[in-house]
């Protein structure tokens, strides 16, 4: 547990890693501020050789609720810069969880519940909009509806995750890691449950694995070779028959 651990290039120190952990603690815009270097560096301190930061948003309708951080443009990617250089400070690796809220954004956060939005969470002026999936379903009852993508759409989503991807890089991060679980964007799409499309990105299951292997496909051109990536699934659905 407590010896190095080499992964394609990168060397850390112990095999201790601490998962992405969501905390909906933005600064504005969407930005990585002085809760997360508080939150995360004290694991750097306490030794660990890997820290990942939370789902972080490829796009702004992919935002889980409005406080999530994200790095779709440039700003945002600087913002984890002070994080990353105080990580690396402490001999600890850092990697960024990349996502998209798909079927369950505009959500409530943690703090709330991590349900839909109520009204009493609109009355007190939580932000609301439209989110996305595979098909015009709703997560479950009293969520809100989403507007099923195109297949053009889907066809330009590896670009987007694509530039999430290489604002990572280039921030710094050590490694990434792709969110396809819990339901979510990528999640929905694999599951013959909540994926009924009948175009290239439904049916079987290589047209339910299309857009999760594109987008894959795309954010590992965006990464060095040495750099190793991560994808995160979900061997269940979490349906009750």
């Amino acid at each position: 547990l407590f010896e190095p651990m080499t992964i394609r290039g990168l060397t850390l120190k112990n095999r201790l890693v601490v998962p992405p952990m969501v905390h909906y603690r933005c600064d504005p815009g969407h930005t990585c501020g002085t809760f997360h270097v508080v939150h995360l560096g004290r694991f750097a301190l306490g030794g660990f050789g890997l820290v990942f930061v939370e789902v972080t948003a490829v796009e702004e309708i992919g935002l889980i609720n409005e406080n999530d951080m994200g790095i779709w443009n440039d700003a945002q990617a600087e913002s984890f810069k002070p994080l990353i250089a105080f990580m690396k400070r402490q001999g600890c690796a850092i990697g960024i969880q990349i996502g998209h809220g798909g079927r369950k954004a505009s959500s409530q956060s943690a703090m709330q519940g991590m349900g839909p939005l109520t009204e009493e969470n609109i009355k007190a002026g939580a932000k609301v909009w439209q989110p996305v999936g595979p098909t015009s379903e709703p997560v479950a009852d009293g969520w809100r509806k989403p507007r099923a993508l195109t297949t053009a759409e889907c066809r330009a989503m590896p670009a987007t995750w694509a530039g999430a991807a290489r604002r990572a890089v280039s921030a710094g991060f050590d490694t990434i890691e792709v969110h396809t679980a819990h339901g979510y964007l990528l999640a929905s799409f694999l599951s013959p449950v909540s994926n009924t499309r009948n175009d290239e990105y439904g049916g079987d299951r290589n047209g339910r694995m299309r857009l999760p292997l594109e987008i894959v496909e795309a954010v590992r051109k965006e990464m060095p070779d040495t750099m190793p990536l991560f994808v995160r699934v979900s061997s269940v659905d979490g349906t009750v028959e």
